[in-house]
């Protein structure tokens, strides 16, 4: 008789398994939180947390409460108030609907629960410690519900030890609670991080809530979206072509209030930007779509960030047309806003009389005729010219004898490379060196051509010198005659706080003004002041999704310094900078490769172009 191998998993087993689709690190337990909160009809919602949300997930509202029968069935698996058959699947309008989130949370954690409905004398007080029921008691709460969730991941030591850093655990959680905000801008939203108030949302429109979340600086670029059809609702805002960022951050769609993550929406978008956006730079969006329940499936994830559409390409063809003539009308002008308050001050002197303007012409000048003003003359332009050392044609012979059909193939990297490292720029011979489609530099030495990328090339040179200046200890800063202010979000100001003392060495200088701002009074030498704020936004969106260690930061800075300070492709250059480019890149290790993991130059020789003729 054969004895079974299939055994039934106890539920304690069963809820950590779930537990690991739906809480996958603390802002998945913040997003099922706040996500109840709404359910509950709250106005106010208040989110703490305590070291990245390990220690303290709390959030309190004002919503309808839970009552003493319903509050530990509450936390039974897929035990739910939102549904009760198979069809309400495909008319759902709450957020959370499985019935699995509470479960989970306290599967891995240990939660209390305080919660009293409006119709109620007192409230119930509920602990649970790994899926385990430790106490129910009747507790004086004010209506609505409380729940804190300590020690996240405290019976299973390694989910906990696979977090990340407070830092990047920190950003998700903001993240999740922005989403929330958005969404909702009818709620009064608070966040409090280690006793810190973070954001203190105030209910209004969605124009204003996106306002006080990401910064006043917002207000002048957004675009209004709104298309009414008898399939869909769209509404929200884009960002003005003008100020796309190269990165992607603030790009949110809501369907039916829902955050969803959808790459065909996102196309429809940067379909109707095509062509108003500056190369590997992306918009700002907030797209918030109204659609019959019917018509989705949001039961896909347990996450609830997936969804599909009955039609889906209708769906991106309205979406993609609302967005193109959205950007279309405002190309030619924006419409005045009275909803953010400016004033605008126009100096005038009421003691001075007013007069008509006139205009001074002097009868007898004639350009063609009078001579140059004294002190003046037209400079002649000395063409610099370049130069190779004398052993520049001994390099090709070694080559030629370490490889026979060295000119019938194109170079190793390792060869070129080491090729590259003699090559020396000067001005005291001829040789030829020009611009080409004002984005590339040619430069010609016997039979050898090098065609470089100007923007990736300098990116390069700049890259290497800065990683030596930090090495060194020798970055300049250079201090600004009228301090500038920078506006940041509050979790970006957490994190700069933090990393305040390595950008004092790269040079920048600035202390904080007021809640939300900096104001920064020095920056690295032959660094441009727009670039500075670009900068620390990069630099914020970047670090965050990585590590606190000195070495990335640094490296990260050294990029982002680099990538904004170099060359552009469209620029023109004249022969001393040409000259000097191409001098300092072939005097580094590894000249040949870019810091955005593409090549620097391209190297032909006289055989290659004839190959293009036989």
């Amino acid at each position: 008789m054969s004895t079974s191998v299939i055994k039934l998993l106890p539920d304690h087993i069963a809820n950590q398994i779930a537990a690991g689709e739906v809480v996958q690190r603390p802002a998945s337990v913040v997003k099922e939180l706040l996500e109840n909160s709404v359910d509950a009809g709250a106005i106010q919602i208040t989110l703490l947390i305590e070291d990245a949300g390990k220690s303290l997930i709390k959030v309190i509202d004002n919503g309808c409460g839970i009552s003493e029968t319903d509050i530990r069935l509450a936390f039974e698996r897929h035990a739910t108030s939102k549904i009760r058959k198979a069809e309400d699947l495909f008319a759902i309008t709450t957020m959370g609907f499985r019935g699995e989130a509470l479960a989970s949370i306290a599967a891995v954690s240990q939660v209390e629960c305080v919660s009293k409905t409006p119709d109620s004398s007192t409230g119930t007080r509920l602990v649970i410690e790994g899926g385990k029921v430790k106490e129910q008691l009747p507790e004086a709460s004010m209506t609505g519900t409380s729940i804190a969730v300590k020690n996240l991941f405290f019976n299973i030591p390694a989910r906990r030890n696979f977090l990340k850093s407070d830092s990047v655990e920190l950003r998700h959680i903001y993240e999740e609670f922005i989403r929330i905000a958005l969404a909702h801008p009818d709620k009064r939203l608070k966040l409090v991080n280690n006793g810190t108030e973070i954001y203190n949302l105030l209910p209004g429109t969605h124009k204003q809530r996106i306002i006080s979340i990401f910064g006043n600086k917002m207000a002048d670029n957004l675009l209004q979206i709104r298309e009414q059809t008898t399939v869909i609702t769209i509404s929200g805002f884009l960002t003005m072509p003008s100020v796309a960022k190269k990165i992607k951050g603030e790009q949110y769609f809501f369907i039916n209030k829902r955050f969803v993550k959808n790459s065909y929406l996102h196309h429809a978008i940067m379909a109707a930007y095509e062509g108003l956006l500056q190369p590997e730079t992306y918009p700002s969006y907030f797209v918030f779509i109204d659609i019959d329940p019917a018509e989705i499936d949001v039961n896909i994830h347990p996450t609830k960030t997936e969804i599909k559409f009955r039609d889906d390409r209708t769906v991106y063809h309205l979406l993609k047309a609302a967005a193109r003539k959205t950007l279309g009308i405002n190309a030619v002008s924006q419409p005045m806003d009275f909803d953010v308050e400016r004033s605008i001050h126009i100096p005038f002197d009421e003691t001075k009389t007013p007069k008509i303007p006139t205009i001074e012409v002097h009868p007898d000048y004639n350009p063609f005729t009078n001579p140059a003003p004294q002190g003046r003359s037209v400079e002649k332009i000395q063409v610099p010219t370049v130069n190779i050392p004398k052993n520049w044609e001994e390099l090709y012979k070694i080559a030629a004898l370490t490889k026979a059909d060295v000119q019938n193939s194109d170079p190793p990297e390792n060869d070129l490379i080491a090729l590259t490292q003699q090559i020396e720029v000067s001005l005291h011979e001829e040789t030829e060196i020009f611009q080409l489609f004002k984005k590339y530099i040619v430069y010609k030495r016997g039979s050898q051509v090098f065609i470089i990328h100007q923007q990736y090339a300098h990116e390069r040179v700049l890259y290497e010198n800065f990683q030596k200046s930090i090495r060194n200890r020798s970055i300049l800063s250079q201090q600004m005659l009228i301090p500038v202010k920078i506006e940041f979000t509050p979790h970006e100001i957490e994190y700069l706080s933090k990393i305040k003392h390595l950008l004092s060495d790269f040079g920048f200088d600035f202390e904080w003004i007021g809640r939300n701002e900096i104001a920064l009074y020095g920056m690295p030498v032959d660094l441009q002041i727009e670039h500075a704020e670009e900068i620390f936004k990069n630099l914020c969106q970047n670090l965050t999704e990585y590590s606190d260690a000195e070495e990335v930061i640094n490296d990260v800075l050294c990029r982002q310094i680099a990538f904004v300070s170099a060359y552009r492709s469209g620029q023109i250059l004249h022969q001393e900078a040409m000259a000097r480019l191409v001098n300092e890149l072939f005097k580094l290790e590894n000249p040949a490769a870019g810091i955005r993991r593409k090549k620097t130059f391209i190297q032909l020789q006289s055989t290659d172009i004839d190959k293009w003729f036989n």
